[in-house]
């Protein structure tokens, strides 16, 4: 079901640079004011469990390359968010945000207590949770596949005294597909 983990692994870059946000994640208060220590510095690449293996046409006509991570909406997929951050980051806040739906899901705070450095963030969507209203699904079929919408990813962290660091949104979001027949 629902995993998330700190690791001091390094994911290459697929996906995503990043920028400050001065706004709050929706339905989230990880602090009692503005940190002046901790800052997450770099959401430096985020990938899923599944990945194209040839390029593919959508139902709009866009076309993903071979090697875009996804996530299926019909399966569980597993996510890797790879941030760094410099000063004391006490616990780690993550939310998955429909593109154009504006639904969310926010994942509960991952304890890290660690100095400054970098880590990757695990989280598993169930079948239909990534933050988009969507039906049940269809898979790569002569290089065409159906796309749901696209989610992106945003993360907040907390230091030791319970002030919250700036928020880093990606700007690129992964896409959501239909995998199964």
């Amino acid at each position: 079901m629902k995993k998330m983990l700190i690791a001091a692994l390094g994911l290459s870059g697929l996906l995503a640079s990043c920028s400050n946000v001065t706004v709050t994640i929706p339905e989230i208060t990880p602090g009692t004011g503005t940190s002046s220590s901790l800052s997450l510095t770099e959401i430096k690449g985020f990938e899923t469990s599944y990945k194209l293996t040839q390029d593919v046409t959508d139902q709009t006509g866009q076309v993903l390359k071979a090697g875009t991570s996804v996530i299926c909406d019909d399966a569980e997929t597993t996510m890797f968010v790879n941030v760094a951050w410099t000063g004391y980051l006490s616990k780690l806040y993550i939310q998955f945000k429909g593109l154009t739906t504006e639904q969310y899901k926010n994942v509960a705070p991952y304890t890290v207590n660690a100095g400054s450095g970098s880590g990757t963030a695990k989280y598993t969507f169930a079948p239909g949770m990534a933050p988009l209203n969507v039906q049940p699904l269809s898979i790569i079929v002569n290089g065409k596949v159906t796309r749901l919408g696209n989610t992106y990813v945003r993360i907040q962290g907390v230091d030791q005294n319970g002030y919250s660091s700036n928020i880093l949104e990606s700007v690129a979001a992964i896409p959501v597909l239909k995998c199964n027949n």
